[in-house]
């Protein structure tokens, strides 16, 4: 009998095995920043940094965002003035950075606030700046509308920008700047390119150059560059290319802005 009390005991139902709790769900961040301007400072590798940022109007929670690029020595405010953002980018998110101290030769020993030409230039600490504000932002950006412009030192750095971060980049238009050291970047990349032909500061040679780069990038065999004031576009297989010189020197002339937004619109 207790043989046969232990046997029944054995055969009872075994407990259920105990299930693994869901996940809670992940709730993406919501966009915090207020209409209009405001001032955003970061921390990147230890030095403070800082931008005006714009949220228009018509923005919606995930807007496309425009990087705006000063030229040496200038300021994110003369550049608020130059782009108007309110008149071009009200659906948009504008974002001015504010340079950090460099000099150049030619402009003597003075340091200005201005921005890396080259990769591995100024320790890469501008294009450290653009991955913090694309982190910081990410809540309010429509990743696949990231555009870049940027006057003089400015356009310089856009064109950096479009090799450098192609991955994340949906188009450029540097405005008076250039391209060193380059003659094909890593991937192709909508890009516009504005320059006055009497460019006493950076000659307009220089942008007949980034523009023989880009050509080569976005696959563009029969380029052929402006040499007149006028935009023209080039053929090309894997993005667009376009140039517009005008007679002028070293400047952003006012039909600029609505050029830009408008090849910003094409290029998705």
């Amino acid at each position: 009998m207790i043989a046969l009390l232990l046997l029944l005991t054995g055969c009872g139902t075994a407990p259920p095995e105990a299930t693994a709790e869901a996940p809670e769900p992940t709730v993406a961040a919501a966009c915090t920043l207020g209409t209009g301007f405001s001032t955003l400072s970061l921390d990147v590798d230890g030095t403070t940094r800082e931008a005006l940022v714009r949220r228009g109007s018509k923005a919606s929670e995930r807007a496309p965002v425009v990087f705006v690029w000063h030229g040496f020595g200038s300021s994110a405010e003369n550049m608020v003035g130059a782009v108007r953002p309110e008149s071009h980018f009200d659906d948009a998110l504008v974002v001015v950075p504010t340079g950090l101290g460099r000099t150049f030769e030619k402009f003597g020993p003075t340091p200005r606030p201005g921005w890396q030409k080259e990769k591995g230039e100024l320790g890469d600490r501008d294009l450290a700046l653009f991955d913090a504000l694309m982190a910081e932002l990410e809540p309010c950006i429509d990743p696949k509308r990231v555009y870049s412009t940027g006057f003089s030192n400015g356009g310089f750095f856009s064109n950096l920008l479009g090799c450098e971060r192609a991955d994340q980049i949906t188009a450029i238009a540097p405005v008076g700047g250039g391209l060193p050291g380059r003659t094909q970047c890593p991937s192709p990349v909508p890009t516009l390119i504005v320059h006055g032909r009497q460019d006493p500061v950076v000659p307009y040679q220089l942008a007949l150059d980034a523009g023989q780069t880009w050509a080569t990038t976005n696959g563009c065999p029969e380029a052929t560059l402006p040499t007149t004031a006028q935009c023209a576009d080039a053929t090309c297989d894997s993005a667009a290319l376009r140039m517009c010189p005008f007679d002028g020197e070293h400047t952003w002339p006012r039909w600029a802005t609505a050029e830009i937004r408008s090849f910003f619109d094409q290029a998705g």
